[in-house]
């Protein structure tokens, strides 16, 4: 069963509802069957849940990185994230006992705090972490490539995590530019190096999931050659390097979804469902909260490049009917009802 409800989760999860002008449309759905292909050919949801369930237990840490922007762009970063994020922890939390710890760009700080908030974990500091439930930390990530590299191990020296998740936050392609879906390059003066924090993750053996929706997104590597075909600035991206926009950084699962928020909301779904704790998994009413939280905190929705009530492009109303629908497949999964005929 746990298969079939992960099946039917990551269809949901990958239905593609992007604009007609600018945004490349008709990826999703074989970027999905890319990743998929890559890993087994079994759900995508269901392998991350395994992960974490196998790796993951009461009081452990798991490491949640999110925020993707730029500065005259995106100053604060996108919708696409933050929540994906909060929904996650507050499964690990309310439905796993762990521990999760935020790593973000400064930049993105605020709208991070936002959507985690609302969905019911406090962000403190370090003294009354240690001692209170339901509550989180951030850490934040410097910019540079030399001050990733030193900063990944400093925070995996401090935390000793028993997972690495990335959610929408790029990663370098073979040249090590970072670049947007429209392929082009962001400042690396000015960006999080957060690919380093998943290959010493790697180097270390603790577990890496990469949830993304365009294939630039850390983990996306699993799919390298494929994603490159797949993305109209796959092979050739807009800026000087013309290497195309597709990282080449690895996860050890690699979630491909039609918004990142969407490929977070079936890992945590998942998790609800497996545990058989489907509470733990955010109402339609809290998703609408976090929304409305993220935005007044400065989250811009990446395809209106405005502060609307937007993810990718897909409104409020979608974002509570997906979890409508996500939190149906769940329980409904564990529900027996006998016909009597």
């Amino acid at each position: 069963m746990p298969k079939i409800i992960a099946d039917s989760i990551d269809q949901l999860i990958s239905i593609e509802m992007r604009f007609a002008a600018e945004l490349p449309r008709g990826v999703i759905r074989p970027l999905y069957e890319a990743a998929r292909d890559a890993q087994g050919g079994e759900p995508l949801v269901y392998q991350a849940a395994r992960a974490l369930l196998e790796h993951v237990g009461q009081r452990d840490t798991v490491l949640i990185v999110t925020g993707s922007g730029s500065r005259f762009g995106l100053p604060k970063g996108e919708t696409d994230g933050p929540l994906g994020a909060a929904s996650l922890g507050r499964v690990l939390d309310f439905g796993m006992g762990a521990r999760t710890v935020y790593v973000c760009d400064e930049p993105h700080l605020d709208p991070i705090v936002a959507s985690v908030e609302a969905a019911g974990i406090s962000v403190l500091d370090p003294e009354r972490f240690e001692r209170r439930p339901h509550s989180t930390l951030i850490e934040i990530h410097p910019p540079g490539d030399e001050a990733g590299q030193a900063f990944a191990i400093q925070l995996l020296d401090k935390y000793q995590p028993k997972a690495v998740v990335f959610i929408e936050k790029t990663g370098p392609n073979a040249k090590g530019v970072h670049h947007s879906i429209m392929g082009t390059a962001k400042n690396p003066d000015e960006t999080g190096h957060a690919f380093h924090l998943a290959e010493a993750a790697k180097a270390r053996g603790i577990v890496t999931i990469g949830v993304g929706d365009g294939g630039n997104e850390i983990g996306n590597g699993l799919i390298y050659d494929a994603a490159r075909q797949i993305q109209p600035y796959g092979i050739k991206c807009q800026c000087d390097c013309e290497d195309g926009v597709v990282t080449v950084t690895a996860a050890d699962v690699l979630i491909s979804a039609s918004v990142s928020n969407w490929g977070t909301y079936g890992i945590a779904a998942q998790l609800a469902y497996e545990p058989k704790n489907p509470d733990c998994f955010q109402t339609e009413e809290m998703e609408d909260f976090m929304l409305r939280q993220c935005v007044a905190a400065g989250g811009t929705d990446g395809a209106y490049a405005a502060q609307v009530l937007y993810v990718d492009g897909t409104s409020a109303r979608t974002q509570r009917a997906l979890v409508a629908m996500l939190r149906e497949i769940i329980e409904n999964g564990l529900k027996t009802v006998y016909r009597g005929f």
